[in-house]
């Protein structure tokens, strides 16, 4: 199919393609041709004047291949799997930018890439394909292997009006968490001092600073190259007020003072945190605690508890589901008041 196109330098490919993708302008329903120096990536109009980061690169009409026939489901364009096995293929996957992510069980691990070359067929908007094998270390890595597609891991992801780069394979990030910022970042009044104790690239604080006029968002994050990557989304987004921190929370937050409101999204192991959390908080500040577990109600009392051990009075005043994690635990999150019990008088140590 004749399509207009950019003609490319190889080495700028990926780049350019990236953002295209951003700006809207990359036209998804054909192939990127690709000759020995330069590549032909499909456009569906020309791009403004700078819209390219400044640079100008040749259009032209190029015969392209289209991607093919459009499928209900990943599912229709699934080959080579035996039929016993068709039923336990996953139902959904998390995209982030143009990666799509996916878990699978051990009984179709030996047909990954036929999976993800299937996922790659139909989602026309997917550039590439990774397993997804779950969170690793403190840095709270993903421990990927690409299945099918080209280039590298590093994406660019839109949630309500706002872009965040993530490398995918240096970085934490979840798209299913977006709904869950906003209903945060909406909650935050101006003047707060903010705390993100597990910022990773940065979504919950550049989202708040970029909906509220806070007196600042600290983001901290243990992983160095997520700190790297919240400074490129603050320029991105354009947002002040937002510094970020590379530390282990458990030493950056004694020292920082009473701050008004504090996320704590570490699902699995946030609990270890959140004394230190309680304490950081001043009269009346509020703590967005998110914990994958199968016994929210108890949680709720061991929150509540563990604040008047600390000479605080914490009320959850909300706690909603956010999403499903396994058959029988689910991510929840749990909005806590924190008051300074002046009766008791906060403890030490």
């Amino acid at each position: 199919m004749r399509s207009i196109c950019i003609v490319v330098p190889r080495k700028e490919g990926e780049t350019v393609r990236k953002r295209l993708s951003e700006l809207g302008l990359l036209d998804l329903g054909l192939h990127i041709r690709r000759d020995k120096e330069v590549l032909f990536i499909p456009i569906k109009e020309r791009p403004g004047p700078g819209e390219l980061d400044g640079k100008e690169y040749p259009v032209r009409e190029e015969e392209l291949e289209e991607r093919g026939p459009r499928y209900r489901s990943y599912k229709d364009a699934v080959e080579g799997i035996p039929k016993e096995l068709v039923p336990l293929l996953p139902t959904s996957f998390d995209v982030v930018g143009d990666v799509a992510l996916v878990k699978l069980v051990d009984e179709l691990i030996d047909y990954r890439k036929k999976v993800g070359q299937a996922m790659l067929k139909a989602t026309p908007s997917v550039r590439l394909v990774a397993l997804d094998r779950g969170v690793q270390g403190t840095t709270r890595v993903r421990d990927l292997e690409v299945l099918a597609g080209e280039g590298d891991l590093v994406t660019v992801h839109r949630e309500h009006g706002l872009r965040f780069e993530v490398d995918l394979s240096k970085c934490y990030f979840s798209p299913r968490l977006a709904t869950e910022r906003q209903r945060v970042a909406s909650a935050v009044r101006d003047g707060e001092r903010v705390l993100d104790m597990f910022a990773g690239v940065g979504p919950f604080s550049i989202m708040i600073a970029k909906a509220r006029k806070v007196q600042k968002v600290w983001a901290v994050d243990i992983n160095p190259v997520a700190v790297e990557y919240i400074n490129r989304n603050i320029k991105l987004n354009k947002v002040e007020n937002v510094e970020p921190v590379t530390a282990d929370a458990k030493d950056f937050v004694p020292g920082l003072g009473p701050v008004d409101r504090i996320i704590m999204n570490l699902p699995h192991t946030g609990f270890d945190y959140l004394r230190l959390a309680i304490l950081a908080c001043a009269d009346g500040a509020t703590i967005h605690f998110y914990e994958i577990t199968d016994a929210p109600d108890y949680r709720v009392m061991d929150i509540e508890a563990l604040a008047q051990g600390l000479g605080r009075l914490a009320k959850v005043v909300e706690k909603c589901e956010v999403r499903t994690y396994s058959p029988t635990e689910s991510q929840w999150a749990f909005d806590i008041k924190v008051h300074i019990d002046n009766a008791c008088g906060p403890r030490s140590g």
